[in-house]
């Protein structure tokens, strides 16, 4: 290998060269190289393809042109995506703008202090949210006095602050889902609206300043999807807090409904939360008056009570008229707490599959009435106003786990209808597992508080609950199918179970049949534990029943187990004790086919009639059934 004369570098091993050095690179006024620092300073002067540069600074330059047309390459395709992003990111923008516009009802004029009239302003925020195609409103924190009906058009979402304040400042009342001029039929009108918060007041303490004889706070109907959540509605005038009518998928949760009056005098029925068939005797504001029902409703975890001006409502939840061949259905009552209403806590009115759960019900008249259609009224008409002249009833009715206090009439009552000889039932009902409690008196206090009260009643049980006070536990007339089991009865002023005569004139339904009072425990009854009358193919077995004739008639002996008249009875297997009681089990003479056997207690056991007897059904040796006495001769 030859070396270049007068030329400074070194051989490269690896390559198999000798690399000069640039002297002026070398030069330093501070620092001094080893061969080593040479060496990799030369280093520098190749590429990665092993290209030699002659200097450090043409490498430098020729990487740095590499990398500008690296980055220009990487900036085209950047530019690329991100042009593709944007378009992107416009495309969902102008979207969401077109589903979610927010609105503030302070940006149009809204007058949080309650001087000026707000309903106009919000109006315009509604309005402009309708023209978008939909969007929330929020009303924040303040006093708004509204002097119109407000409309609430579909996909809107209006949010009302906790401490906002609607106050009524015109004879009606806030919202409504429909204009007067919408022609909407079934659930066709305006649907997808959530209400929530807020406090929607009635203004019953400016009356005179705003007066009124009625008002509706919310108006709903034709629609699918809406939900009303964490409103208060306060001192509602004469009407109803939500008048709903025609509504698929109707939410009403968590809700407070405080202070009612009415000033008509007329309507002392009047429900927080109507729900009707859309008629125009039910609604006449807007929309085709079809008689579109409500269906899939739920209500929950609401209030419903006295607020601090005025008292309770008539009826918290409910309806009060029907329209022919149409069943408002698939109803859900939850978890609500109802106090205080003078007419009924939660009224069916000839409603289908219904469900009443885990409420607390407390101070009503009734808490629970089911109600049918009778014939030859307004609500025996079709949905085009013709007189169909018949009863209708609707079914299928769950009332569990409920707690009922202090009621003053009923815990549960249930009225059929009988009209031209046709009945229309109380259908298919199911009473269980309910507390029913009254303030403890001693017997023979009570007013005529009854926790279960079935009139013209077909196909219901009544199992598991727990009764404690009042003139009677449960009171059947007229009914069919009827099996109570498993109740506990205890402190009531007159008998636990009483089969009572029927009220029917038309002689359609004259009496009671097939009814079973099985197992349940009677304890301390003012009169009889069980009273029969006019009822056939029951039976009475398995009961204990404990203490009773506490009221002690000089006119009339009671014991146990009493039958007045009825045919083919079964009293089996019951245990009856107490000191008081005249008797133990007495069927009189009018009362035929009933028999009596495998009784245990104490007392006596008095059967009259030629039919009646002591004894239970064996065979004769040719295998057909005969009576077999059991009363002994000494």
């Amino acid at each position: 290998m030859s070396i270049p004369v007068n030329t400074m570098g070194y051989h490269d091993e690896e390559l198999q060269k000798w690399i000069p050095i640039d002297a002026v690179g070398l030069k330093s006024e501070n620092n001094r190289y080893t061969a080593d620092d040479i060496k990799s300073l030369d280093d520098i002067k190749i590429d990665n393809d092993n290209h030699v540069y002659s200097s450090a600074k043409e490498r430098i330059d020729s990487d740095f042109l590499k990398i500008n047309e690296k980055v220009d390459q990487l900036d085209k395709g950047v530019d690329n995506k991100i042009t593709n992003l944007e378009e992107i990111i416009n495309e969902s923008s102008s979207s969401l703008n077109k589903k979610i516009y927010f609105k503030n009802a302070l940006s149009y004029g809204a007058d949080p202090t309650g001087v000026k009239p707000s309903a106009e302003a919000i109006q315009k925020a509604l309005d402009e949210i309708h023209k978008e195609g939909g969007g929330q409103l929020f009303i924040p924190g303040g006093k708004y006095l509204i002097e119109k009906r407000m409309f609430v058009y579909e996909n809107t979402r209006v949010t009302m602050a906790q401490n906002c304040i609607l106050l009524r400042g015109w004879a009606g009342g806030f919202f409504s889902n429909g204009t007067p001029t919408d022609k909407f039929k079934g659930y066709s009108g305006r649907g997808n609206i959530i209400i929530e918060g807020g406090i929607l007041d009635g203004n019953y303490a400016n009356i005179d300043k705003y007066p009124t004889s009625a008002m509706d706070s919310i108006i709903l109907g034709h629609a699918k999807n809406i939900s009303i959540d964490n409103v208060t509605f306060k001192d509602t005038i004469s009407a109803h807090a939500i008048d709903a009518n025609g509504c698929d998928n109707l939410r009403i949760t968590n809700s407070k409904f405080t202070g009612f009056i009415d000033l008509t005098g007329q309507r002392n029925y009047s429900e927080a939360i109507q729900l009707g068939e859309f008629i125009e005797i039910g609604l006449n504001q807007f929309g085709e008056f079809d008689g579109t029902p409500n269906t899939n409703v739920y209500i929950a975890h609401n209030y419903f009570g006295k607020s601090d001006l005025l008292g309770g409502w008539g009826c918290a939840i409910g309806n009060h008229y029907a329209v022919y061949d149409i069943f408002q259905s698939n109803i859900t009552i939850f978890n609500n707490v109802i106090e205080d209403c003078g007419f009924a806590g939660v009224r069916t009115f000839k409603w289908n599959n219904v469900k009443i759960t885990n409420n607390v019900f407390m101070r009503n008249k009734e808490c629970v009435r089911i109600s049918q259609a009778a014939g030859g009224i307004e609500s025996s008409k079709d949905a085009d106003g013709v007189q169909m002249n018949r009863p209708q009833n609707g079914q299928n009715v769950l009332i569990e786990g409920n707690d009922f206090y202090d009621y003053t009439s009923s815990g549960v009552v249930a009225f059929g209808q009988i009209y031209n000889k046709e009945i229309a039932w109380n259908d298919e009902i199911r009473i269980s597992g309910n507390y029913f409690k009254l303030k403890g008196k001693e017997v023979g206090k009570y007013n005529d508080e009854q926790a279960i009260k079935l009139v013209f009643a077909r196909n219901v049980f009544v199992s598991n609950n727990k009764i404690y006070g009042g003139r009677r536990g449960m009171w059947v007339e007229g009914c069919f199918n009827i099996f109570i089991s498993g109740n506990g009865v205890s402190n009531v002023d007159t008998e636990a179970v009483y089969l009572a005569k029927s009220r029917d004139t038309s002689s359609t339904v004259t009496k009671s049949y097939h009814v079973s009072i099985d197992r349940n425990e009677i304890n301390t009854t003012g009169r009889n534990g069980v009273f029969v009358q006019k009822c056939d193919h029951f039976d009475v077995r398995d009961n204990n029943v404990l203490n009773n004739n506490k009221e002690q008639s000089s006119e009339r002996g009671r014991g146990g187990i009493y039958v007045e008249n009825g045919y083919d009875g079964r009293i089996e297997g019951n245990r009856i004790r107490g000191v008081e009681k005249e008797f133990a089990i007495l069927v009189e003479a009018e009362a035929t086919e009933v028999n009596v056997a495998n009784t245990k207690g104490t007392g006596r056991i008095i059967v009259l009639g030629e039919s009646n007897f002591n004894g239970y059904y064996g065979t004769n040796k040719d295998d057909y059934i005969r009576k077999i006495t059991t009363k002994s001769e000494s």
